[in-house]
């Protein structure tokens, strides 16, 4: 049977759900994709209105979908109503349960081969499964306060189901000047990657990342660059046999191909530090994790999932692709008892699939 996902950034639920043309758009695309599970991000809501918000949502899907749903919202020191995710199973799939879920991790030192497959890790912070609000248990080994603050954000849900894991994340954007790019490199890639492959090893089950990551990896995944083949990536190997270790010659060619490209210098999500920390940290220098679009389409140009609003990019397709099916490179042979990737797709075309936000939906199915 199959397992089909669903990923959207509603860039705020209350003012997609308080908007009737809005609604109507971000329904048309549920219906369309009919997703056993649905993830939202930058749901922007407080703990105090997820009942409401709830009740609002479940009524605009019916009478074609009932869910039970599943959400994490910011809490202090953070903004409230900031960011936050959900998680959406349908109710009408009982061959698919959630089993848990866990609403954050915690940077943890220790080797991921040093737990037993067997039981889940101290580190995964397991709630019931019927609570409808959860508090996210990121934390930083540097105690800085910016990792405290983000710890509070409300912006990743974890499901576990009998074939395979789903992390829905909202990853941190690096912000305005890039103030967040140092901790979104150094801290949260490092632990989310960590705590990928500590899902998959502790669980003994493969792991898909979906949702808005906030980073344009490949050349392709920015709207005018895509004209410059291997920017700012090339063949390490080749680097190496030249004479020069990889990284430093990674490094200076990198920086090189930067050159009078300012604006992606200072573009978040656009940056060498973050494209090389998602490669290295989310996708695995080995790619024991891989890119579920790219790998299905690897020369597709102009698909993108987030274009600005302010500037009217949607028109001219001038966008980037932020949003992703990232998931264990076991799930691309279909070996073992865990779900095999069938397809992932990108619902990018405005006549198909009505704009309700700066982002579209993406989505993978998956045989299980």
């Amino acid at each position: 049977s199959n397992f089909s996902v669903l990923s959207c950034n509603v860039a705020g639920l209350r003012g997609v759900l308080n908007n009737p043309k809005k609604t109507a758009a971000f329904k048309s695309c549920i219906v369309q994709a009919n997703p056993s599970l649905l993830c939202l991000q930058e749901t922007k809501l407080q703990e105090s209105h997820v009942e409401e918000i709830q009740d609002k949502l479940l009524q605009a899907l019916s009478p074609e979908f009932q869910f039970t749903a599943v959400w994490n919202c910011s809490t202090k020191p953070a903004k409230l109503g900031y960011s936050g995710v959900a998680c959406l199973l349908r109710s009408d799939l009982p061959a698919t349960p959630l089993l848990n879920h866990w609403s954050g991790f915690k940077s943890d030192e220790s080797d991921a081969t040093s737990s037993s497959p067997s039981s889940p890790s101290p580190s995964f912070s397991v709630t019931d499964t019927d609570t409808t609000t959860t508090t996210t248990t990121l934390s930083s080994s540097t105690g800085s306060d910016i990792s405290e603050l983000v710890a509070s954000e409300g912006r990743l849900l974890t499901l576990e189901f009998p074939k395979m894991c789903v992390v829905n994340a909202y990853v941190p954007n690096s912000g305005q000047k890039l103030k967040r790019v140092n901790y979104r490199t150094t801290e949260w890639d490092v632990h989310m990657g960590k705590y990928l492959r500590k899902l998959e090893f502790t669980l003994n089950k493969p792991v898909m990342l979906i949702g808005d990551l906030n980073v344009a990896h490949n050349v392709l995944d920015i709207h005018n660059f895509y004209v410059r083949p291997g920017f700012p990536f090339f063949d390490s190997d080749a680097a190496a046999a030249a004479g020069g270790d990889s990284d430093s010659v990674y490094a200076t060619v990198s920086q090189e191909q930067y050159k009078g490209l300012s604006q992606l210098k200072k573009q978040a999500g656009c940056t060498i530090e973050e494209r090389t920390s998602f490669q290295k940290n989310i996708l695995g220098e080995d790619d024991d994790f891989v890119d579920g679009f790219r790998y299905f389409w690897p020369h597709a140009q102009g698909c993108f999932t987030y274009w600005s609003q302010r500037a009217g990019n949607k028109a001219v397709n001038r966008g980037l692709r932020l949003d992703y099916c990232v998931v264990s490179s076991s799930m691309l042979s279909g070996n073992g008892d865990g779900a095999m990737l069938v397809d992932t797709f990108l619902c990018d075309h405005e006549k198909e699939w009505p704009v309700y936000s700066d982002h579209c939906p993406v989505g993978a199915i998956f045989r299980i």
